[in-house]
Parts: C-alpha cells; structure tokens; sequence
C-alpha cells in the first residue's frame, strides 16, 4: 500500500479536488505466508540459519536445505529472500511462496557484507529503440522522462536482472543488428544502452 501510494502519479496529493475514475490492471498474488515471514525476519534480525523445505523450479521433488538470510527484495511482482545458501555454497534468491516448510534455526556465522551482488549497485543507460524516429521517439523520450534521449536506473547488482526482463531492455541495440531485428521498434521501444557498476546508490 504504501509503494503503490508512494509510486502512482495518480496520488490524492496529485489533484487540487477529486481525483478522476481510475483503476489498475490486475496480476495475480503472490502469497506471502505470514508465519514464513516472520520466521525469515527473525532470523536475519538475529543472525540466524533456518532449515526450510523449498521447491527449486530445477529439481523435481523438494528438498531441505540450511540457508542464512540476510535480505529481503522484490522483483516488482513477487517477493523473495536473499540468503546465502549452504547447499549451492553462494547467495542466491529464494520465492517466498515455493517455501513449503521452516524447520530448526541455528546461529549464522555468515557475513552479508560478503554478498557482493546485493552490495553491489549496477547504474543501467536506457534509450530509445535507434529505429524509432520523428514523433514515435520523441513521445517515448517523453514518457520515460528521458534527458538528451537517455534514463538512468540505479539498482542493486542482484535485482538488475529482474529490471532488464521486467522492461525487456535488449543489450546494446544501437550496435547489434541481429539483436535489432528478433525484437522490432513497435514491439521493444526501449533499450539498454550502458550498464556499469557504481560505487553506491545516489
């Protein structure tokens, strides 16, 4: 409630009287199971390692596995747990709603700072489609408030891929003809012009 108040241009602070009819295309939920969440954000307050029984989309069957969470984060549709994980030896993310079962904790000796990717901020240049002229690119620049035909995105290392699908923002169009043409102007209006990393979010 508060990111949608937050986001939406369409805020009551928006309007001097009242505001028009509106809606919003829904998606269906992700379920967030409460006692999950609680679980989770005990153990990253205390440090801590939680047993869970969760189902990877690579595996067949559930397994259990030990993991130390130390964030939680958002593609912009579900929400997941950033955690180092005891059987892949790496932090990776994990869907809340594929958690089946929380078993045991135990103390974590794990050290977030060691999370580069989630410590990490990816500065991410977009523009639009190079094939797009005249009116067509100038309307884009505008509806993605684009200075001198560029935005810039600063996100964490560990989400940027989420943010490039969510928008499906092609790498280097400007210089990939063969990227240019799975992917034509009128269906991909924005593209990836630079990615770098930066030193910290500004």
């Amino acid at each position: 409630m508060l990111q949608a108040e937050q986001d939406s241009p369409f805020s009551h602070r928006s309007f001097v009287s009242v505001p028009p009819s509106f809606d919003i295309a829904p998606f269906p939920e992700r379920v967030v199971d409460p006692q999950t969440l609680k679980r989770v954000l005990h153990a990253i307050r205390e440090r801590r390692a939680l047993h869970m029984e969760y189902q990877s989309m690579n595996r067949p069957e559930p397994i259990w596995r030990w993991i130390s969470p130390h964030a939680i984060g958002s593609d912009g549709f579900r929400w997941h747990i950033r955690a180092y994980c005891y059987e892949n030896n790496k932090f990776i993310d994990f869907v809340f709603g594929r958690i089946l079962a929380i078993g045991e904790s135990k103390d974590s000796e794990v050290d977030p700072s060691e999370d580069s990717a989630w410590n990490n901020w990816i500065e991410l240049t977009i523009g639009p489609n190079p094939s797009l002229a005249g009116g067509p690119r100038r309307v884009i620049e505008l509806d993605y408030g684009m200075v001198g035909g560029l935005t810039k995105l600063i996100v964490r290392e560990a989400l940027s891929s989420y943010l490039k699908k969510r928008l499906g923002l092609i790498a280097n169009i400007a210089s990939s003809e063969a990227a240019h043409e799975d992917k034509q102007a009128g269906q991909q209006h924005i593209v990836l012009i630079r990615e770098e990393r930066v030193s910290a979010r500004s």
